[in-house]
């Protein structure tokens, strides 16, 4: 299946970014019984539209007071005047927002960062690997933004899916795959996927999960359009962008992923995500 999924993203002319491996240890080919551990660390370019985008946190920063994906490690700089604020898939509300200022609102000094919009305090957001995020670009034009951090790694990384409604999430870790579950997505009867058009400002491409063709009752798992029952194209979201699903069975789902950079030779990734990974293995 996954190759069939690499296939398919080729066809999409999307870019190929090599992932570099730099093995710091000595005399790696007879040495097989060492243990090596892999930091990968890079970027991510996003552009945003004017009005409101969505967005996701999948690499790891932490910011100058030692607090890990922080609304400031995540995006330390950006245009004055953007502002964002997240969802909260457990409570269903949306957080307080942060507006990204040059200077401290409350005493004028030369400290950009995020502020709070109301109170002008030091915002204390934090945007959590998975976590998706509404971001205002309040200009009339384009621009882009990077993020910059450590990529996840590990056997369980593990992201919630709140029953009772919506979630606004992304994979964890910075890749384009299909919602599946030979990707380790936990599907439910039921559940829906909804994407955010940032062009048209709409929700768009909503599909159902069904383990059967809602039409022929042939048991053929997939998305369906839920008004026709059409079987549509399985989602395969943008890397750096979020979406909601609407987990709508009684059980709190998780998404599990094992991913070890040392294991992937290259990243494949769409066009308008440009994302560079450097890796440094180090013997043990």
């Amino acid at each position: 299946y996954m190759g069939h999924t690499e296939n398919k993203i080729d066809n999409m002319r999307t870019k190929t970014l090599l992932l570099t491996a730099a093995l710091t240890a000595a005399g790696i080919a007879s040495s097989m019984a060492q243990v090596y551990s892999v930091n990968a660390v890079g970027y991510i370019n996003k552009e945003l539209q004017p009005g409101y985008n969505i967005l996701a946190a999948q690499l790891i920063a932490v910011d100058s007071k030692g607090v890990t994906n922080s609304v400031n490690a995540v995006i330390p700089s950006t245009v004055e005047g953007t502002s964002l604020f997240k969802f909260n898939g457990l409570t269903k509300t949306f957080s307080e927002g942060a507006m990204f200022l040059n200077n401290d609102p409350n005493t004028g000094d030369p400290i950009p960062g995020w502020y709070n919009g109301d109170t002008g305090a030091p915002s204390p957001l934090t945007l959590g690997l998975g976590e998706g995020f509404f971001i205002n670009n309040g200009t009339p034009t384009n621009f882009t933004i990077t993020f910059v951090g450590e990529v996840p790694q590990g056997d369980a990384l593990s992201l919630p899916i709140y029953q009772g409604g919506y979630n606004l999430i992304a994979s964890i870790v910075p890749q384009q795959l299909y919602l599946a579950p030979s990707n380790s997505f936990p599907v439910v009867d039921g559940m829906t996927y909804m994407k955010f058009d940032t062009v048209t400002k709409m929700y768009v491409n909503q599909v159902m999960w069904l383990s059967a063709d809602p039409n022929t009752g042939d048991p053929i798992p997939g998305w369906y359009d839920g008004d026709t029952g059409e079987a549509k194209p399985w989602p395969q979201p943008e890397v750096g962008v979020s979406y909601f699903i609407n987990n709508s069975s009684v059980n709190n789902l998780n998404w599990t992923r094992s991913f070890h950079a040392v294991s992937y030779t290259h990243l494949t990734l769409p066009t308008k995500a440009q994302v560079q990974i450097s890796v440094v293995a180090v013997s043990l």
